[in-house]
């Protein structure tokens, strides 16, 4: 899996912190995003894109299957 999240929000000038707030995210989970430790899960990827004003897949590779389990 790999991630394009901090590319993202780093050219958006936000911090994990102001990334967490502005998408109701916990910045714990941000952070294990950011670093390929976990898929995301759908929810999570449309709160994030929504913050970062981007479409879904920028956020991640394409080949990276969403989590299926609900969060």
């Amino acid at each position: 899996m790999k991630s394009n999240l901090k590319q993202i929000r780093e050219s958006k000038g936000l911090s994990q912190f102001e990334l967490s707030i502005q998408s109701h995210t916990p910045q714990s989970l941000i952070s294990m995003l950011e670093h390929d430790r976990m898929k995301p899960w759908p929810k999570v990827i449309e709160r994030l894109s929504n913050a970062l004003h981007v479409p879904p897949e920028q956020l991640f590779d394409e080949d990276v299957e969403p989590c299926t389990t609900s969060r």
